[in-house]
């Protein structure tokens, strides 16, 4: 790693607010100080909802089937959303389309 100018010559100007010299690449910089997560990011990612890749797909008929079989034994939302790969939202909407009733887990 290149050593930082020592001349206060080499510095940005006062009013930049950078204590870094004007010499030093972007790319260097980027390795100096590294990005830190978005303010918003939870420490816990971990719990955080899977993300799904079926992305606005449309509903298969057999999925409709073994949602309206699962909705028949009482299964929770969220377990019928993981054993169907689809969102919570998505689940909740289409058993509203077909009126089906998802029993709440208390």
């Amino acid at each position: 790693m290149a050593a930082l100018p020592q001349d206060p010559g080499d510095y940005c100007h006062e009013g930049s607010g950078s204590a870094l010299p004007s010499k030093i690449s972007h790319a260097l910089r980027k390795s100096i100080y590294p990005q830190h997560p978005p303010r918003n990011a939870s420490p816990n990612t971990a719990t955080m909802a899977k993300n799904f890749e079926r992305h606005r797909q449309a509903w298969t008929t057999t999925e409709i089937n073994k949602l309206h079989l699962m909705v028949g034994k009482g299964m929770s939302l969220k377990q019928i959303a993981t054993s169907l790969t689809r969102s919570e939202e998505s689940v909740k909407t289409r058993a509203k389309v077909d009126k089906l009733k998802i029993s709440k887990m208390r």
